[in-house]
């Protein structure tokens, strides 16, 4: 997966600080792949860096104090993950800890890794969230990541894909050969 070597781009070498990683997911599906993303990430890179994490379930941002220090955090944060169980919409809380950090935000660069659900049998396409999350994260000097996960809500005859769906895996080649089409189109 190119993620971890993309990502360590953007991140300050060891003899400086810790590499601040604010995680901020929506469900149990979420948290377990931000986890599984998150160790391959620190597996890949622990050599060249020491991170340092807080993890915010979306529901805990509701609370004003936890919600202040995810806020603070997130802001100060080399590298921001934020795992919707929802690609359509990102709760009100999670919008508002949005604008809160970004206009907190003292750090001239950084990352926003993007984990949006993916059911199976489905093509990954660009929801309004990731479009708007993309913009953002332009607008605000970060590298935005995009990467799937597979949700639980997967239909039982629906091709296997891997666990996390990058750029450079071809999934509509995968459905198609498990659906048995050789071509989709006029184009092909």
């Amino acid at each position: 997966m190119m993620l971890p070597k993309s990502i360590a781009a953007t991140c300050k070498p060891k003899d400086d600080s810790p590499i601040t990683v604010a995680l901020a997911y929506d469900g149990d599906d979420a948290l377990r792949a931000a986890k599984e993303l998150y160790l391959d990430v620190m597996r890949r890179l622990t050599d060249q860096f020491e991170f340092r994490d807080f993890w915010w379930r979306f529901d805990m941002l509701a609370e004003g104090g936890r919600f202040e220090r995810a806020v603070g955090l997130a802001a100060e944060a080399d590298i921001i993950f934020c795992c919707p169980s929802n690609p359509q919409v990102l709760p009100r809380r999670v919008q508002k800890w949005f604008c809160h950090w970004l206009t907190r935000r003292t750090q001239p660069d950084g990352a926003l890794v993007l984990l949006l659900p993916l059911i199976a049998g489905t093509i990954p396409s660009q929801t309004l969230v990731e479009r708007d999350l993309r913009e953002t994260a332009r607008v605000s000097g970060l590298s935005c990541f995009v990467n799937y996960y597979l949700s639980g809500h997967s239909q039982p005859s629906a091709p296997e894909l891997p666990r996390f769906v990058g750029e450079d895996v071809d999934v509509i080649r995968l459905v198609q050969q498990d659906v048995g089409v050789a071509h989709w189109g006029l184009n092909e």
